[in-house]
C-alpha cells in the first residue's frame, strides 16, 4: 500500500470510528479498525511499511482510547512487522490466506496489548474470553471482505485503464 493509499485509509478508519462509536458506543471493543489498516499495509509483505503503518495507526488508536499512551503503538508496530512476515510465506491471493493472515495479527495483537497492560498495570484484570476473542474474529472477517473488495475494485479500474489505453471497447 502506498504513502497516499495509507493516508487515505487512516482518514476512512478515522470517519468510521468516530461515526460507529457515536451509534454504538463498545464499537471499539467490537471492532478495531485501525489493526484492520495495518494487516491491509503489511499484506504486500513489505516489512519496513508495515512496520511504519503500524507505527502511525497504532499511535492513532491510542490518541483515541484514553489509556496508556504507546500501547497499541507498540503492538500494532509489531503487529505490521509481523503481518508483512507471513504475508510473504503466505499465499495471500485466497480469502483463505487472507484470512489466516488477519487471524494471526489479530491474535497477536490482542496477546501483545494484555501481556503490556498487565506488566505495566499489575493487577489489571483480563477481558473474558468472548470478549478478547471477538475483537480478533470481528476484524479477520471486516479485513478479509475488505481486502477482497478493494482487489476486485483494483482490478477493474486497471481493466478500464488497459481498455482505454488500447482503444479496446471491450463487451458491449
Amino acid at each position: 500500500m502506498s504513502a497516499k493509499g495509507f493516508t487515505i485509509g487512516l482518514v476512512l478508519a478515522l470517519l468510521v470510528h468516530f461515526t460507529a462509536t457515536r451509534l454504538v458506543p463498545d464499537f471499539p471493543r467490537l471492532v478495531d479498525v485501525f489493526l484492520v489498516l495495518v494487516v491491509l499495509n503489511g499484506l504486500p509483505g513489505k516489512t519496513l511499511p508495515g512496520m511504519w503503518g503500524g507505527l502511525v495507526g497504532g499511535l492513532t488508536c491510542d490518541a483515541l482510547s484514553g489509556g496508556l499512551f504507546g500501547l497499541y503503538g507498540f503492538a500494532n508496530t509489531l503487529t505490521g512487522y509481523g503481518t508483512a512476515l507471513v504475508a510473504r510465506r503466505l499465499v495471500t491471493q485466497r480469502a483463505v490466506g487472507v484470512l489466516a493472515v488477519f487471524v494471526f495479527a489479530a491474535a497477536f495483537q490482542r496477546a501483545t496489548l494484555f501481556s503490556l497492560d498487565w506488566f505495566l498495570q499489575a493487577g489489571t484484570a483480563l477481558p473474558s474470553l468472548p470478549w478478547a476473542l471477538l475483537p480478533v474474529a470481528t476484524s479477520s472477517v471486516l479485513g478479509t471482505i475488505l481486502h477482497g473488495t478493494l482487489g476486485r475494485l483494483q482490478k477493474r479500474f486497471q481493466e478500464r485503464r488497459w481498455r482505454r489505453a488500447s482503444g479496446h471497447q471491450g463487451k458491449r
